[in-house]
C-alpha cells in the first residue's frame, strides 16, 4: 500500500489517479510474492471469488483515500468513493481473468483505461 501511494503521489485528478492505480496494480500484482500466488492459474478462482470481500473493499477504499485526490471537492461522496473502490477492484479482476488479446501494457493500457474508466470520473458522479 505504501509503495502504490508513493507511486501515485502528486496525482490530484480522479481520472488520472484511477487510471494509474489500475495500470500499476496490474503491472505489479503478478510480481508481488503474496498476491502473485493467488494469481497463479490453479489459484485464480480463489482470487476472483474474494475480490469484493469485505477486506478487499476496505483495502481499496483505504487506498483511494490515500491518493492526493480531494474526492469531496471533485464531487464524490463517501458512498461514491466506496462504490468506486468496488468498481476498480472489478476492473482489475476482469484484467486478471482475461488480459485481452493481445494484452495491453504500459502506455497502451493507460490510454485504454483513461478513455473508458477515466471518462466515468470526469465531473461529479451522477446520482439518481
Amino acid at each position: 500500500m505504501e509503495r502504490l501511494a508513493a507511486h501515485l503521489a502528486g496525482i490530484t485528478d480522479p481520472a488520472d489517479a484511477a487510471t494509474e492505480a489500475i495500470a500499476t496494480a496490474l503491472e505489479w500484482l503478478p510480481h508481488d510474492k503474496h498476491i502473485g500466488l493467488l494469481l497463479a492459474r490453479d489459484r485464480a478462482n480463489a482470487f476472483t471469488a474474494d475480490v469484493t470481500s469485505d477486506v478487499a473493499l476496505q483495502f481499496a477504499n483505504s487506498m483511494l483515500r490515500r491518493f492526493d485526490v480531494d474526492w469531496a471537492a471533485a464531487g464524490f461522496s463517501d458512498d461514491e468513493v466506496a462504490e468506486l473502490a468496488e468498481h476498480l477492484l472489478r476492473i482489475i479482476q476482469s484484467f486478471v481473468i482475461d488480459p485481452g488479446r493481445p494484452p495491453r501494457h504500459g502506455t497502451e493500457l493507460r490510454r485504454y483505461l483513461r478513455r473508458w474508466v477515466g471518462a466515468a470520473l470526469v465531473g461529479a458522479p451522477v446520482t439518481r
